[in-house]
């Protein structure tokens, strides 16, 4: 079997019908009001998280030890997590896109086993980090909340 326009387009037209919704409802945005600071942009939270006097004034607390301030170290901790959390989420994010490319590939390999083949270990190891990504961005998460509270 020959790959034709017609078996990309209903492959394209399996994608946009299945992957498009889903992806417009897997991270709805809330409309944050104004001064908030606590927004993000597909689904990741900002680098400053926790770091905030209040939720509506924007001020970053100095890192002096004193009252309820952190010390230098806990403010650097709290950034680098916040960060390392970041980049984990956009790993997940992107397992999750690669597990629609898989899933493009495979319904356009009709015919061709080898393209098959390609298609099913895209998606397994897609999973395969995206399970990895949920796992990681938990222990962030429950290092954060145990170590610095």
């Amino acid at each position: 079997m020959k790959f034709s326009i017609k078996n990309w387009v209903v492959a394209l037209a399996m994608v946009m019908t299945v992957g498009g919704p889903l992806l417009v409802t897997a991270m709805p945005q809330t409309v944050a009001a104004a001064g908030t600071c606590s927004q993000s942009f597909l689904g990741l939270p900002v680098w400053y998280r926790g770091l905030t006097v209040s939720d509506t004034d924007c001020n970053l607390v100095t890192p002096n030890g004193e009252g309820s301030n952190p010390t230098l170290s806990n403010f650097i901790w709290h950034i680098v997590l916040n960060i390392l959390e970041d980049v984990m989420i956009l790993a997940g994010l992107v397992a999750a896109f690669m597990i629609l490319y898989g899933g493009f590939q495979y319904l356009i390999s009709m015919g061709y086993p080898d393209a098959n083949v390609k298609a099913r270990n895209t998606i397994l190891n897609a999973v395969i980090g995206l399970i990895i990504s949920i796992v990681a961005v938990a222990f962030v998460n429950f290092i954060v909340d145990g170590i610095l509270g």
